[in-house]
């Protein structure tokens, strides 16, 4: 087993943004070529862009009263942030 949560940004074959962040035994262990198979088979994905699957990987989520979080084991360096058009960021936002 390695020490791994693949994280991927990736559009749909609709054109729609999601992103991926696994945090289960069975994903963490593929390798990024049956990552890619994963994403163009169920997720039906067209385009991705693989980011760091390390222990800092997180991942949260609150849009339409769903709050979905996956946790990282370490400090966040750097992250990608994603706000609905006319949205301004929270307060303290960089």
């Amino acid at each position: 087993h390695r020490d791994v949560k693949p994280s991927n940004l990736l559009f749909d074959d609709e054109g729609r943004l999601r992103f991926a962040v696994t945090e289960n035994d069975i994903l963490s262990g593929l390798s990024l070529a049956e990552m890619a198979a994963f994403m163009q088979g169920p997720l039906a994905c067209r385009l991705a862009l693989n980011l760091d699957g390390g222990p800092s990987s997180q991942f949260y989520l609150e849009h339409g009263g769903t709050r979905v979080q996956v946790h990282g084991r370490e400090k966040v360096r750097c992250a990608i942030a994603v706000f609905p058009p006319g949205k301004d960021p929270p307060h303290g936002t960089p």
